[in-house]
């Protein structure tokens, strides 16, 4: 069997957790992962404490502003090239 590239295992991992901290139903969470024993799916699922959601959400907040930054940038720029004819 081919071995399954790290960022595919970290996507279902988190996958699995936010499953898990939306309350959805372990046999949904099992069907969605592809795994017949829910010992299996309990494995990919990661307690986040309160601590790390607000650490989550405040990099979340700085990663929308830095993509707003950018988006507004290329506006920007994008309006610095046109020419008027």
């Amino acid at each position: 069997m081919e071995e399954i590239p790290d960022s595919v295992k970290e996507v279902r991992w988190g996958n699995a957790t936010l499953l898990d901290q939306i309350s959805v139903p372990i046999a949904v969470r099992m069907n969605r992962l592809g795994h017949s024993e829910a010992r299996t799916t309990m494995n990919y699922t990661h307690v986040v404490t309160s601590d790390e959601r607000k650490a989550a959400e405040e990099l979340g907040k700085i990663l929308r502003v830095n993509e707003r930054n950018r988006e507004e940038s290329d506006i920007g720029e994008r309006t610095l090239t046109l020419r008027i004819q």
